[in-house]
């Protein structure tokens, strides 16, 4: 996602499994087809809408919590008791906050790689899921790519693990190998 006018505010890190947000009931779809709705909490599915909620908070000029993020991905059946599904979440969250966004190359590591870098450059950020290792998790996750250091490495918004996590830069072959 990117807003045009590409404002640049403090990275807030959001914890999915600790904190204000992470017990916080909300009743969503069981599938996307279906009409059967399920309480669970905030923490046990809101990796997508909580990672977003960190970018939109550096890219706009206004406070975006995961409370806010994760009303819209339920108004709009972008995340269901699975999870947020798919880049149907990111299209819906950039859209509801102005911002524009586009679905990127991942053909191959090597072309995700130098799509992401192209876009990080160019004041994007990137909503990213995968399985496996940190920074995701083995059930999958999604982090947000949120910056590029000068070393090439990548800054995350990954609310799944420590702090540690979004704060440290990754070599983005770990990060895409997922």
């Amino acid at each position: 996602a990117k807003n045009g006018d590409c404002t640049t505010g403090d990275f807030v890190w959001y914890p999915q499994y600790m904190g204000e947000y992470s017990g916080i009931e909300v009743e969503v779809k069981t599938s996307p087809d279906s009409s059967t709705k399920v309480k669970t909490t905030m923490g046990d599915i809101g990796c997508g809408p909580f990672s977003f909620a960190m970018m939109a908070n550096m890219l706009l000029p206004q406070e975006i919590t995961p409370i806010d993020t994760m009303k819209i991905a339920i108004d709009t059946d972008s995340i269901v008791l699975g999870g947020s599904i798919g880049t149907v979440l990111t299209k819906n969250l950039a859209e509801h906050y102005g911002m524009e966004w586009e679905k990127l190359d991942n053909s191959s590591t090597e072309a995700s790689i130098n799509d992401i870098n192209k876009h990080l450059k160019e004041g994007w950020m990137i909503e990213t899921a995968g399985g496996g290792s940190a920074p995701y998790t083995s059930g999958g996750h999604y982090v947000g790519i949120r910056g590029i250091d000068s070393n090439g490495k990548w800054l995350l918004a990954d609310p799944g693990h420590s702090e540690d996590v979004s704060q440290q830069p990754w070599d983005p072959k770990d990060v895409v190998s997922a």
